[in-house]
């Protein structure tokens, strides 16, 4: 059966305690209003957005009809496209035949081709994984399936592409970081181990890529109590040797999350809990090579994400529980200076409760404007819906 990743985070979520975020006019103004891009009655979750150098949108998501907690045999990932000043086309099917798929992840070259991942079920009790591509045309190309072996259980592909517009995936298997790789035009690599770790599955292997093309990534591991690891690997390169970011035998820590830009800013943010605090931690990689210890930016439980805009601004977007209508929604700040932050707001301002999938939910255009997605339980009949709202920068 599919594990319902996403739904469990809101269910979690929802057993925490109510976090104290003050109402505050914010330094810019957010609209209450939305764009639903899967509107239909199935339940959409684990989506994915991509964004091309003309700042269309691109999305995929898990669809499968409610059938109770322990999810659907038919689950199919679709995909969405926003083209420049137009809206959201009607979504497609694009695992065709195959059933009980999961855990989308695409991202876009620099010409246009999208590239998308995707989770299946075997009857073995393994997940396999498959690949289908896009081209700039709109022309979809034939899936290709890239692993079907327990040896190399995939949960949770994470897909990042480089400025040559070669594809690379993580993910976390059984006990293991596994990584793929397929070079621009040409065929895919074999599947390396990265690392044997101790990282329970259901939580993702993240990575970005800078502008020297070398991979950054990050992981929860168990190998020492519960810490969040940073390796790199230069292009054309090994990978280099861990390094513990948190550090903490106190907290249990997980859901690590990696921002980059061009001019070297490399920021890691987790969730940690333990028996009497949780929050979200930051630490960024300071000039002269080392690490910052971390902080503690937002004292409660906050799932989250980040990203970083053109003029190398530090957004973090969490999901907590608004204290005024009770409801699960998104609430975003940003670094406004060294190991300061602004207030943070909610962002989306929806009826229902949300939650952020486990993959890439935020992007930057040209303009540094933000591009959110999100989950939305709408009617609160496990109506769950992909939402989206662009957010306007903060140098407006």
């Amino acid at each position: 059966m599919l594990k319902q990743y996403a739904k469990a985070i809101v269910v979690v979520s929802l057993l925490c305690v109510t976090i104290n975020c003050r109402k505050h006019e914010s330094e810019i103004e957010i609209s209450d209003s939305y764009e639903n891009i899967s509107n239909d009655t199935l339940q959409a979750a684990m989506a994915s957005i991509s964004i091309d150098g003309q700042d269309n949108l691109y999305v995929v998501w898990k669809s499968a009809p409610w059938t109770g907690p322990y999810g659907s045999d038919s689950a199919s990932i679709r995909f969405s496209m926003k083209t420049t000043g137009k809206g959201w086309t009607e979504s497609v099917i694009i695992s065709e035949q195959r059933q009980k798929c999961d855990a989308p992840s695409l991202v876009v070259d620099k010409a246009g081709n999208v590239h998308i991942v995707w989770i299946e079920l075997h009857e073995g009790g393994y997940n396999k994984l498959y690949y289908r591509a896009r081209n700039s045309v709109g022309e979809w190309q034939a899936t290709e399936e890239l692993v079907n072996n327990p040896d190399y259980h995939v949960e949770l592909p994470y897909l990042s592409i480089d400025s040559d517009g070669g594809v690379h995936v993580t993910w976390c298997g059984w006990n293991e970081i596994f990584y793929l790789f397929k070079p621009y035009n040409e065929s895919w690599e074999n599947i390396v181990s990265v690392s044997c770790v101790k990282s329970p599955m259901g939580n993702p292997a993240n990575t970005e890529i800078d502008s020297e093309n070398s991979l950054h990534l990050v992981y929860q591991d168990y190998t020492t109590f519960s810490d969040i690891w940073y390796l790199t690997k230069a292009s054309g390169g090994s990978w280099n040797e861990m390094v513990n970011l948190s550090n903490n035998s106190q907290l249990v820590c997980w859901n690590s999350r990696i921002a980059l830009d061009d001019n070297g800013h490399i920021a890691v943010t987790w969730h940690g809990y333990g028996w009497e605090e949780q929050g979200i931690y930051y630490s960024q990689k300071l000039n002269d090579g080392e690490w910052s210890i971390p902080d503690c930016i937002f004292a409660g439980y906050g799932y989250q994400q980040m990203c970083i805009d053109n003029s190398g601004t530090l957004y973090l977007f969490f999901v907590t529980k608004d204290i005024e209508n009770g409801n699960m929604d998104v609430y975003y700040g940003f670094e406004n200076g060294e190991n300061s932050w602004t207030e943070f707001v909610n962002v989306t301002k929806s009826p229902g409760q949300s939650g952020l999938g486990l993959c890439r939910n935020i992007v930057v255009d040209a303009n540094d404007d933000l591009h959110l997605i999100w989950e939305e339980d709408l009617g609160g009949q496990n109506n769950w819906d992909i939402l989206y709202k662009k957010i306007e920068g903060r140098h407006k």
